[in-house]
């Protein structure tokens, strides 16, 4: 009996220190905010009597329990894999469950076996989603459903480069829309509405933004100062339809804002790539290499500070044909 009487005791202690801070609570409450409730009188006054009664503290506990439960179920802060991630995207767009798995099979597949895919809730989007796909595996009827303005696919050596772009009825709508149509403030990579994607203009220009975490454009302002460069292969492609353009850069820079490089045709070639040649920054070595009248790609970007342009163009080498 004695042990009987310590433990209701006990609890009875505790019954009353939990419900000494809900009154201060309320009293707190009815000051701040000058409340003369009869309702939370009478709230207090049962508080005040029942305070030290055991059963009142474990009816208390039992209902905190059941709302943290019902709080953890309706709002999970975690999902088990990148599944749900992939799945929450698409599903707004009214994609199947299996364009969806099609995407999933596609990344799993093109990544080399040393990288491991991780896809968490709060890092992880659609750019970084997207960069761990193989050029050569886009699959571009699974992209029209999410966005019917994609045009193709770019991967850039030296950088983080590795997307679909699409192209819009003017330049500004993904300055500040992402792939999926929402808006966003790091955009997405889109090809200038002017260019021809059927048969590519002498210069065919891409636009993208620069932000700090290394997406979009981002990785082309590091070029500026990035050793990594000089062990690259120079490579940029671009993928349209079962087309494989292969450009090998031969000029990067930074300039104030203009319009002589966003030429999509010019009259004297000889002297436009001349004017870009002795901006570049970085000796690509490709005088022998490159003619002219080659096309040409422009990838452009603002810098950290927003003050300049950062360009890199690169010439064509060469046509593969997919599938």
């Amino acid at each position: 009996m004695k042990i009987v009487n310590v433990i209701k005791e006990f609890f009875s202690i505790m019954s009353l220190g939990f419900f000494s801070y809900f009154s201060w609570i309320i009293v707190g409450f009815k000051k701040l905010f000058r409340l003369n409730s009869k309702s939370l009188d009478k709230l207090l006054y049962k508080i005040e009597v029942n305070k030290r009664k055991p059963g009142y503290f474990f009816l208390s506990c039992m209902f905190i329990c059941a709302f943290v439960l019902i709080i953890n179920i309706s709002f999970p802060t975690e999902t088990s894999d990148g599944i749900d991630v992939v799945r929450e995207t698409f599903t707004q767009k009214s994609i199947t469950d299996e364009q969806i798995n099609r995407l999933l099979t596609d990344i799993n597949t093109s990544t080399s076996d040393n990288v491991n895919i991780s896809f968490n809730s709060e890092s992880d989007d659609l750019y970084s989603i997207y960069s761990k796909i193989n050029i050569d595996n886009v699959n571009f009827a699974d992209l029209k459903k999410v966005n019917d303005d994609v045009v193709g696919w770019l991967s850039v050596d030296s950088t983080n480069i590795n997307y679909p772009i699409v192209m819009g009825d003017n330049n500004k709508y993904y300055l500040n829309h992402s792939i999926d149509n929402k808006a966003n403030s790091l955009g997405w990579p889109f090809i200038d509405y002017e260019n021809s994607i059927k048969d590519l203009d002498y210069n065919t220009i891409i636009f993208g933004n620069n932000s700090d975490n290394g997406d979009a454009f981002s990785s082309l302002d590091l070029l500026i100062n990035d050793d990594n460069l000089n062990n690259s292969n120079y490579n940029i492609a671009l993928l349209i339809g079962n087309k494989k353009y292969l450009f090998k850069m031969f000029s990067l820079y930074e300039v104030r804002e203009e319009n002589y490089y966003l030429q999509r045709y010019v009259s004297n070639k000889e002297e436009f790539i001349s004017t870009l040649r002795t901006r570049s920054i970085h000796d690509f070595n490709s005088s022998s290499e490159f003619k002219d009248y080659n096309n040409i790609i422009t990838l452009t970007t603002s810098n950290k500070d927003n003050t300049k342009r950062v360009v890199l163009h690169g010439y064509l080498n060469n046509i593969k044909k997919l599938r």
